[in-house]
């Protein structure tokens, strides 16, 4: 429960003295006189507002099916879909380029037979494939068709 007090201040420079009104308790620095943040009658407010859900309600549908303008007809109908089913989400649309796969190009047969393979491989298969792996590609070597000899 709040109450005012009033505190006697130092005269100032003038010599007057002024006073200065406190409403509530003064509270230590860093707290809060409302640690809820709700206003003391939100709740029943809101008590009151759902009291009135059915009837509210019942004059959406009649504005959807019988509004004189579309538009009256569209923003009651979207508030039935809302309060009904909820605010449809924003998808967020990822703008980072998609990271290529070191699969891709693959075939499905060709990633079997890597499997069936690296089930019957003994534990220095493994190691010795990983290693290969580890190491950069070599380029492709240069070949030279009997064609391009004779130019």
């Amino acid at each position: 429960m709040a109450t005012a007090t009033k505190q006697k201040q130092k005269p100032a420079a003038g010599g007057s003295i002024t006073e200065r009104k406190v409403v509530g308790r003064p509270f230590q620095k860093g707290q809060s006189g409302n640690p809820s943040g709700m206003h003391k009658g939100y709740l029943t407010v809101v008590e009151a507002a759902r009291q009135h859900t059915e009837s509210a309600i019942q004059t959406l549908k009649d504005l959807s099916d019988a509004a004189e303008s579309e538009q009256a007809r569209v923003a009651a109908s979207t508030a039935l879909l809302d309060r009904g089913w909820g605010k449809p989400t924003q998808p967020s649309v990822d703008l980072t380029p998609p990271v290529p796969s070191p699969l891709e190009g693959v075939s499905v047969e060709d990633l079997r037979l890597l499997l069936a393979f690296l089930r019957k491989a003994g534990p220095g298969e493994l190691e010795l494939l990983l290693a290969q792996a580890k190491q950069p590609a070599l380029p492709a070597p240069a070949t030279e068709t009997v064609a391009d000899a004779s130019e």
